[in-house]
């Protein structure tokens, strides 16, 4: 199953690192939940252990791929919430893959793929 989730708030790790308030961090997953939203309401709920590739394309000054990491959590979380996922726990996420590109568009491709 694929997903296609575009003009995403670029949020590297590294300002998580840097000590970013939990207000931030909260208004950041609301803003994920809903710009997440319609394209999530497509997909199919998976049962079993899924592996996650995640491909994230920017416009501009593309973020180093493990940089993705806290974004890659975001849309992950969003589709716990909205029950595509049962959980995030080993039992249902395998490997996550996360990559970086230079693009024409900001964007991610999430692949799930049955493990």
């Amino acid at each position: 199953m694929k997903a296609t989730f575009k003009d995403l708030p670029k949020v590297s790790t590294n300002e998580i690192y840097a000590g970013k308030h939990w207000r931030a961090r909260q208004k950041m997953k609301e803003n994920y939940l809903w710009l997440t939203c319609n394209e999530i309401k497509k997909m199919q709920p998976v049962s079993g252990k899924v592996d996650l590739d995640f491909t994230f394309h920017f416009k501009s000054r593309p973020i180093d791929s493990s940089n993705t990491a806290y974004m890659a959590k975001l849309i992950e979380d969003c589709l716990i919430h909205h029950g595509i996922l049962k959980n995030d726990d080993i039992k249902c996420v395998g490997k996550v893959i996360l990559e970086s590109k230079k693009s024409d568009q900001d964007l991610c491709i999430l692949e799930i793929k049955k493990n």
